[in-house]
């Protein structure tokens, strides 16, 4: 399975402690936690590992419905194993590895780049000025926190030391270009949602002009190519914004007009403004909408990494999720949602072409723009914007990575939306498809080859790389992390325990309600 090394292991790269000579605030002298060779790495690589990756797991275990109150995690598995024991294995696997890249880097003599240390340092400003007290209670000092930040950009330095441009296993954009055909698709998709109402009768009238309204546009597919398709999305949403637009008016005619108005002229006065109202909002209406109303996929519950974005239960304070927004590098879709319409959308959303076109330079003069109004200003924006999306020739396409969410042991995978996907996968370029088995909407969709985008490459090209190389990457690491022969001071484990590094966090947490 695929992964991007941003997403396997930025939680541990970002929220735990490197290789440090500093010292310990609020832990006092205890030793060190790990050692290779006649160096010692202090007890905060291991306490901040652990602050990581209880946070991580406490809040899947909360959004996954399996716990009510952040005390509750301590009588859960994970993997089979106690919370406790789960976490500590992990946090010691954590730790190691950023050891093995400290290592690793001074190894092949790699530095840091001045934007490197500006964006370090800006991060640090920011997360120790919200949550550095955290840190330093439970035995974090911020210079060792530093550290943890320069790991993230230790480890991408080093990806790019092997197979970035001119690395020394460089994978060039032709590689790039032979996988992306080979697990990628393209398409364009119209999707026509299904009633959701309760009621027997309104859903089955419903669902009767929802399909009549299908089988009209999949007739009109038929004579389209993949670019004229664009034509085909663009009347289907005006349709919907002019019924939106009339079901609006209704509603508001509906809602009391009749008691509001005291004889017939004022009836006729309402009528008109109702009917100017209504004119003005279908004019008004985004046209470029796209077919697919759903929530994303790629915002579904992402396992470790999107978790450990949300706040975690029962007031239990979460630095590390603090610390991974601000230095979390790109991801790619994942962790296909339970509705289907709602994946299919928002799952390829986040692979639209990003053709943007720069803004006009104004060339008025002085007393010209002193002369603008804010409404002529806004007018200029929305004309700009406008202008942008017309000239993006992708605005309606979605590229995703097939092979992946085909995959029955990838994060990504859904059986239900599998289906879908895989009927894309089959689909003959240039020819009009419908899909029906979806229980949530009909779709008519269209394919192309991706092998006519190779801007796609371009504009995804580190993405792409971490794709390719990320599960190699992740086996060197491992080998890494062997070689040093890392040994661990189990008295050190004993002490900071999860179980005293959680009631640490719990005590700040009373102690500070306002941080």
């Amino acid at each position: 399975m695929k992964k991007l090394i941003s997403m396997k292991r930025a939680a541990a790269s970002c929220c735990a402690v490197a290789m440090a000579a500093a010292s310990l605030s609020g832990c006092g002298s205890a030793g060190y936690a790990l050692k290779y060779g006649d160096t010692e790495i202090k007890p905060g690589v291991y306490i901040a590992s652990i602050m990581n990756e209880m946070n991580t797991q406490m809040n899947t275990l909360y959004y996954a419905g399996k716990i009510q109150s952040a005390d509750d995690c301590f009588d859960q598995e994970i993997d089979g194993k106690k919370f406790a024991e789960a976490v500590k294995e992990k946090a010691l696997e954590s730790s190691k590895e950023i050891v093995a890249i400290d290592a690793k880097f001074k190894e092949l003599g790699l530095e840091l780049s001045a934007e490197d240390v500006d964006a370090i340092e800006e991060s640090l400003s920011s997360i120790w000025g919200s949550n550095g007290g955290l840190f330093e209670y439970a035995g974090v000092s911020k210079e060792s926190y530093k550290l943890t930040l320069e790991d993230s950009y230790k480890k991408t330095a080093i990806f790019n030391y092997y197979y970035a441009e001119n690395g020394i296993e460089e994978v060039g954009d032709e590689a790039i270009q032979s996988y992306v055909n080979d697990n990628y698709i393209r398409y364009k998709m119209l999707s026509i949602p299904k009633s959701s109402a309760e009621d027997e009768e309104t859903k089955k009238t419903e669902n009767e002009e929802a399909e009549a309204l299908f089988n009209e546009y999949l007739e009109k597919a038929k004579d389209v190519d993949f670019a004229g398709f664009d034509a085909l999305i663009d009347e289907y949403n005006a349709y919907k914004e002019a019924k939106e637009a009339e079901e609006t008016a209704a509603a508001e005619g509906e809602d009391g007009s009749a008691e509001a108005v005291p004889d017939d002229s004022a009836a006729d006065e309402s009528t008109a403004d109702t009917a100017e109202s209504t004119a003005d909002s279908a004019e008004s209406a985004d046209s470029t909408e796209t077919s697919e109303t759903s929530e994303a996929e790629e915002s579904a519950a992402e396992t470790e990494e999107s978790a450990a974005e949300t706040p975690a239960p029962e007031s239990v304070p979460t630095a590390n999720a603090a610390a991974e927004s601000e230095t979390e590098e790109e991801s790619t879709a994942e962790d296909a949602s339970s509705e289907e319409e709602s994946k299919a959308e928002d799952e390829s959303a986040a692979d639209e072409s990003t053709a943007d076109t720069e803004s006009e330079t104004d060339t008025k003069s002085d007393a010209e723009e002193t002369a603008d109004t804010d409404d002529a200003e806004t007018t200029d924006e929305t004309d700009s914007a406008a202008e942008e999306e017309k000239e993006d020739p992708y605005v309606n396409e979605y590229v995703m990575n097939a092979t992946d969410l085909l995959d029955t042991e990838s994060d990504s995978y859904d059986a239900t939306y599998a289906k879908l996907v895989q009927a894309v996968k089959d689909a003959e370029y240039g020819k009009a498809t419908s899909y029906t088995e979806s229980e949530y909407s009909y779709v008519i969709f269209i394919t192309a080859d991706i092998a006519e985008r190779p801007d796609y490459i371009q504009d995804n090209k580190d993405t792409l790389l971490q794709e390719i190389k990320g599960d190699e990457f992740d086996g060197l690491v491992a080998g890494w992390v062997e070689a040093l022969d890392i040994k661990v001071n189990e008295k050190a484990v004993k002490k900071y325990s999860v179980k005293d590094i959680y009631d640490r966090q719990k005590e700040y947490a009373e102690k500070n309600p306002q941080s």
